[in-house]
């Protein structure tokens, strides 16, 4: 078994967060999660296991909805905007043709924004990723879904719900 503190600084490295910026209850939450996964089970198993849970607050996509989901990471961090906005590796092409851009935080939309542009970065630490310029829709009715079910168990941090193919049928 890992040094819990190791595995801490490890959760905190791929979410993009200092160890040190964690509130006493978003480390306890931190050690539990940690803990349950070292016994084989994830917080997700069990929501997708039982499909009572699953369909429960369910993300329902409107039919001209195209939608990119981005997993943020598994602690909720002040701005979202910046951690959902950049540095993701799509295709300029379809992600360009989503009308909302979600930011989930343990498979629940915690904040949508509406995506004026969509732009290969500039950074030179992350060539060839894409960034978006836009605005927080923050009425919108996707707040608090789950989109747990579209994921299921990919490791893939972004997942594309929505029509593209048939947004491409109409632009040629």
């Amino acid at each position: 078994m890992m040094n819990i503190e190791r595995l801490i600084k490890r959760k905190c490295k791929e979410a993009g967060v200092s160890p040190d910026v964690l509130t006493e209850e978003e480390r306890a939450e931190l050690i539990d999660e940690i803990k349950a996964e070292q016994q084989g089970y994830s917080i997700l198993d069990g929501i997708l296991c039982n499909p009572e849970i699953m369909f429960r607050n369910l993300l329902e996509p409107l039919p001209q909805d195209r939608i990119v989901c981005v997993k943020v990471g598994k602690i909720q961090r002040d701005n979202l905007y910046e951690m959902t906005r950049k540095y993701w590796k799509v295709k300029l092409e379809k992600v360009s043709k989503s009308t909302h851009a979600l930011a989930i935080v343990d498979g629940i939309v915690k904040a949508v924004y509406i995506p004026h542009e969509w732009k290969h970065t500039k950074d030179s630490r992350y060539l060839g990723r894409c960034e978006f310029v836009g605005e927080e829709d923050v009425n919108s009715e996707y707040i608090g879904k789950s989109v747990v079910y579209f994921y299921g168990f990919s490791a893939n941090p972004v997942k594309y719900i929505g029509n593209f193919k048939e947004c491409n049928k109409r632009m040629l």
